[in-house]
């Protein structure tokens, strides 16, 4: 469990909640005192929620209890959670595994419809430990010094902001209902506000934080030197990441000897076949692999590729990739129900292919028979072959794995390079995404380009208002 990163410079600390939640609701007898600890489970809970970092549909949010112990009275916290859990008021999910995963936790949805409330603590021992908190080095002790420097340097890219709270309030009244639970844009808005900013890595190297949970319509509210946000994001990510992890795998296994994080790696132009028992001489181009590196194929001089992998790479490295797999579809008369659960068909549409390659190709979960899968299975055997190989064990396997691609590639090489630049560009990271001010695009595009070059791999991009 990772350690959430803060800026120092923020205002007073409160309690974001449930307007209809009341502590003393939950904590009787001896642990009526401990109000200000279930406040600050149920904000840290609602503000987690917040950024999006649940887990799939049932959006537990995972917290350690090391560190709630440092925030809440180490002997009644414990018995503060069972009562709140007794009581209705919380959830906990039952993938607790000590040393591996910490316990999930989420809000009762009784509370769905609220709005939100601050409330400050009152307790002093708590207050405090919300200081130390806040004031601690941001530094996990599996996280190497350079990235939590990294991270220190992404959260205090936030005072850069400018937050537009009437238009914010605005833009989120008209929210329909079901697109704001539990009130969580306005605690979005409301830590931009106070200058509580957030951000947290996760296991597989994900970055969230204030405005990763941030709804498209209310995100005019946000601008950077009085103009509206720009982004820059890889289009097609999942496929080309796919693509990308696909010919390094067909890489690797057509190298003499195993891929170490410390190997030096011809360029696939230079490899020599000889004879592996006699010494060759070095390559005259060769790629070094350090660790956290990338790089292995050369989209210039590739490695020759099985016909279906060089077809899968041509497409998503020009961002093509859905509307080609939206015509094979048609051409096999794939239809989806019209509505869940409908007996009436429709023809497939764009996010249909997209919401069908994240179920039915890079995490199948079981044995199901699945259209879907067999059309693209028979149009890219050599990337599925990869896939099954990837989540033999495991089907979480390989959304974990392009997670980890995705991170290393966005955030360690084109953000930590954007962040460097002289005319000190505004520098936030959504997942794929790379959000910036205007005019700024061209600049956060040229950091792709140099890291594109650098893992030798080229994706499409595209950039719009944030």
């Amino acid at each position: 469990m990772y350690k959430k990163y803060v800026s120092r410079e923020r205002s007073e600390i409160v309690f974001l909640l449930p307007s209809s939640f009341a502590a003393s609701d939950y904590l009787k007898g001896p642990l009526a005192k401990r109000t200000d600890c279930l406040n600050y489970l149920v904000s840290t809970i609602l503000r987690r929620q917040a950024t999006g970092a649940g887990h799939g549909n049932h959006n537990f949010v995972t917290l350690n209890a090391s560190e709630l112990n440092k925030i809440m009275a180490k002997d009644d916290a414990h018995a503060v959670i069972e009562a709140a859990v007794n009581g209705g008021a919380i959830e906990i999910d039952k993938h607790y595994v000590k040393g591996c995963f910490s316990r999930g936790y989420r809000l009762n949805e009784r509370f769905i419809n609220d709005k939100i409330v601050r409330v400050k603590p009152t307790g002093k021992r708590i207050m405090r430990a919300l200081e130390r908190q806040r004031n601690e080095q941001p530094v996990h002790h599996k996280a190497p010094q350079k990235t939590s420097k990294l991270i220190q340097q992404m959260t205090d890219q936030y005072h850069k902001l400018e937050i537009n709270i009437d238009q914010a309030r605005e833009l989120i009244s008209r929210l329909p209902e079901d697109s704001n639970p539990f009130d969580r844009q306005s605690v979005i808005i409301q830590d931009l506000v106070d200058k509580n900013f957030i951000v947290f890595p996760t296991q597989w190297g994900r970055l969230y934080n204030n405005i990763s949970g941030l709804h498209s319509l209310v995100r005019p509210a946000l601008s950077y030197r009085g103009a509206r946000l720009h982004s820059v994001d890889v289009k097609n990510s999942q496929p080309a990441f796919l693509g990308f992890l696909a010919q390094r795998s067909h890489l690797t296994r057509n190298q003499h000897h195993p891929v170490t994080p410390t190997q030096t790696i011809p360029c696939p132009h230079n490899t020599n076949p000889g004879n592996p028992a006699q010494p060759t001489s070095p390559p005259a181009n060769p790629v070094t692999r350090t660790p956290g590196n990338i790089c292995l194929y050369d989209s210039e001089n590739p490695l020759e590729s099985p016909p279906d992998l060089a077809l899968f790479i041509s497409e998503v490295s020009e961002g093509r990739f859905y509307e080609s797999f939206l015509a094979e579809l048609d051409r096999n008369r794939v239809t989806v129900p019209t509505v869940k659960y409908a007996r009436t068909r429709r023809k497939m549409e764009r996010q249909d292919v997209k919401d069908g390659f994240m179920m039915h190709v890079l995490a199948k979960k079981g044995r199901y028979r699945s259209e879907f899968r067999n059309i693209f299975a028979k149009r890219y055997p050599a990337v599925d072959a990869e896939i099954r190989r990837t989540n033999q064990s495991d089907y979480r396997n390989l959304i974990r794995e392009l997670q980890r691609l995705e991170a290393d590639f966005v955030i360690h090489n084109v953000a930590a390079g954007a962040l460097l630049l002289p005319s000190k560009p505004l520098v936030l990271t959504l997942h794929d995404c790379i959000i910036c001010g205007e005019g700024e695009t061209d600049l956060i595009e040229g950091e792709f380009e140099r890291g594109f070059r650098e893992i030798r791999y080229r994706m499409k991009l595209t950039h719009d208002l944030f």
